[in-house]
């Protein structure tokens, strides 16, 4: 009974356990990106001559403005030397990523989610010459393009050489204006822009008011309120992982009953090993310990290999499937090894009780 047992409660377990550390997963980059020090409220396309009458608006709120990043379009026009359409020519492809229309700014400063990876970060340039720009990592390698290559953008008509001077990599998860291009300052001031504005609010009645007057003076600007969207994504992953936690639950207690048909099937053996056991020697008080070591040992055992292999898979589906942050809910590993264990224990011994209490002659003269 023992890979019969192993099997069903590990199954149970590994599923258990991989929905705990993705939710916590899942739950772990929400609170992250609307952490105590993060930005909830988002306002787009706030034009040039509006930047300093919004701030102040922000501002009259007692609010403070915790991002303010100008925002200018352009397309991809050459790479390496080779013009775009060339390049989807020669590759047979259709790939948005060399025809979209990008959205970069420029700045001389990092932001605290990107991380330089590769080259040198420029933040004003020295002299004449292609542009020193800095790329996400992740454009860089769809593009197949690294520091030092040539690329030009199209900046509403102007074309403008640049060269790739740095890679960053970038936490897009993070609720803040993240670019995948990032020009250095004095380069594209004059260039027709936009400007992105984010702040914190500490209540929806705050968040009410200063939409209502946003709205009110500058009926082109959007205004996003994160925190309901957050709220949202975090009612969603409620639900989704009740459903799964059902799911687990529902695999456990199949198990448990293969426990349970698996002791039952193996009652005359046991009867005739508690036999062996006291016609030797032994009490009935040992005959249950030795049993309740089995079950505490195959609980064990099958509650170890199933959080093993979900402590595996959670690890595989952050990594390659929700791009996140590894991270393991120990307390909850934890409470579903006793868990499982404590179950496997009980359902073993209330279907092994009485087996103690057989009399040797009564299994002796059923032998013959």
């Amino acid at each position: 009974q023992t890979q019969i047992l192993i099997l069903a409660l590990g199954l149970g377990t590994f599923l258990i356990g991989t929905l705990y550390i993705v939710q916590h997963v899942l739950l772990n980059q929400v609170s992250v990106a609307g952490g105590n020090d993060r930005p909830n409220i988002v306002l787009f396309d706030v034009q040039v001559d509006q930047t300093a009458d919004v701030r102040k608006t922000i501002e009259a709120e007692g609010l403070v403005v915790i991002h303010d990043a100008p925002v200018v379009t352009m397309r991809l026009t050459s790479i390496k030397g080779e013009s775009v359409q060339d390049i989807m020519t020669r590759k047979d492809s259709r790939n948005f990523i060399y025809t979209r229309e990008y959205r970069t700014t420029y700045r001389d400063h990092l932001f605290d989610s990107e991380t330089i990876v590769a080259g040198n970060w420029i933040g004003e340039p020295e002299g004449k010459g292609p542009v020193p720009i800095s790329f996400a990592a992740d454009l860089a390698r769809r593009l197949e393009v690294n520091v030092g290559d040539a690329v030009t953008f199209n900046v509403q008509g102007v074309p403008v050489d640049c060269e790739i001077a740095s890679l960053r990599d970038v936490d897009f998860q993070r609720i803040q204006p993240n670019f995948w291009v990032v020009f250095p300052s004095g380069i594209l001031e004059e260039a027709p822009q936009f400007a992105v504005f984010t702040t914190r609010v500490g209540s929806i009645e705050q968040s009410a008011a200063l939409q209502r007057k946003i709205v009110k003076a500058y009926p082109n600007v959007s205004v996003i309120d994160i925190g309901l969207v957050l709220k949202t994504v975090d009612n969603v992953l409620n639900k989704v992982s009740f459903v799964i936690r059902f799911m687990a639950l529902f695999s456990v207690l199949t198990g448990l009953v293969v426990l349970t048909a698996a002791v039952i099937s193996s009652r005359y053996q046991r009867i005739r090993e508690s036999v062996l056991l006291r016609t030797m020697g032994a009490s009935r008080r040992q005959v249950r310990s030795i049993l309740i070591l089995e079950y505490l040992f195959l609980g064990s055992l099958a509650a170890f290999s199933g959080l093993l292999l979900s402590i595996a898979g959670g690890w595989l589906l952050s990594y390659l499937v929700f791009d996140a942050d590894y991270a393991i809910p120990a307390a909850a590993i934890a409470a579903v090894f006793a868990l499982i264990t404590i179950l496997t224990v009980t359902v073993g011994m209330l279907n092994s009780r009485g087996i103690s209490n057989r009399p040797p002659l009564e299994v002796l003269r059923g032998e013959y």
